[in-house]
């Protein structure tokens, strides 16, 4: 952990950070609820979070990054928007089960999370996800097929859920597009009946 901690520090202090909300959250308004708990998951510096605070849902985010915990923190003050930041290594262990209306993954691939992210979710909530996936054309994003979402792998990871929403722009190659190399996925948790 501390190497990765220390790593995106690092990053996140020479002012490496998205200012802009996720592609998936600005193009999809019309999908995503107003009201309830929101999880933003590896939200950096939480331009993702303030807009989903900004929208009306109460919001934690979570980070390993200090550094970007604490420009969150201090930029939530500033727009005086309802979130709860916490600075940890994010593991399935730390979700709590049936609590969030809304769980947001962007540009971060951690596959041992969906269970927890599943079971963490409420039923009718949705999940929100964005992130590079290993056939992109555009050298941009990560190299390591670790973090790289293979073809089709967002609607396997979330067969059981009803899809609002799947994107996937890997053969993009237009940089200035914010999807350009990437999958999205927004997922209704369906109802038991």
């Amino acid at each position: 952990m501390t190497d990765a901690k220390n790593k995106w520090n690092r990053i996140y202090a020479r002012g490496s950070h998205v200012s802009e909300p996720a592609a998936v959250l600005s193009r999809n308004v019309d999908l995503i609820q107003t009201r309830g708990l929101a999880l933003d998951i590896a939200c950096g510096t939480g331009s993702n979070a303030i807009f989903l605070a900004s929208m009306g849902l109460s919001v934690h985010a979570w980070d390993i990054s200090t550094v970007a915990i604490n420009h969150l923190t201090d930029e939530a003050k500033k727009h005086g928007a309802n979130i709860e930041t916490r600075a940890l290594n994010i593991a399935p262990n730390l979700f709590p089960g049936n609590c969030y209306d809304l769980i947001l993954n962007c540009h971060y691939l951690d596959r041992s999370l969906i269970p927890a992210i599943d079971e963490s979710l409420k039923q009718g909530g949705l999940v929100i996800f964005q992130t590079f996936t290993a056939d992109k054309l555009a050298d941009i994003g990560p190299t390591n097929p670790d973090f790289l979402l293979k073809k089709d792998e967002l609607l396997e990871m979330f067969a059981e859920y009803e899809v609002l929403l799947y994107q996937d722009e890997s053969q993009s190659t237009d940089t200035e597009d914010p999807l350009c190399g990437r999958a999205c996925l927004i997922g209704r948790k369906r109802l038991l009946l």
